[in-house]
């Protein structure tokens, strides 16, 4: 393992997660392989019971500087991005660097209209 990035993404999620009042968190890391039907379809349903269950999801976008946009992200063309950002009770996006995106202070992005917006650009789903 790297000693860099490979741990350093890690921490800083459960650094958040603990300025956030939580003593637990999850990171899902793991890559599914798509290939393979029935694992991916197993896959998903235990991804979407696990966000269900938990009070908030942090999403790091990558792929996203400070200034940019939700709809420019690779998260979003993802099979799996839809039940992760509805099957948790709140979410929250950060940028590549790990700041909360457009510093927008809502506890909550899916009940932010700014933020409804975005994912609604970048999902082409209605809010």
């Amino acid at each position: 393992m790297d000693d860099g990035d490979d741990l350093e993404n890690p921490q800083r999620f459960c650094v958040l997660a603990f300025r956030r009042g939580f003593s637990w968190a999850w990171s899902d890391r793991c890559c599914i392989d798509k290939d393979i039907s029935a694992e991916l379809q197993e896959a998903i349903g235990f991804m979407f019971s696990w966000y269900h269950s938990s009070s908030l999801a942090l999403v790091q976008l990558s792929d996203v500087p400070d200034t940019g946009s939700l709809a420019d992200s690779a998260w979003f063309e993802r099979g799996w991005t839809l039940q992760e950002s509805l099957a948790p009770r709140a979410i929250l996006f950060y940028a590549q660097d790990w700041s909360l995106y457009k510093n927008n202070e809502s506890v909550n992005y899916r009940t932010d209209d700014a933020s409804l917006k975005e994912i609604e650009k970048a999902t082409g789903i209605a809010s």
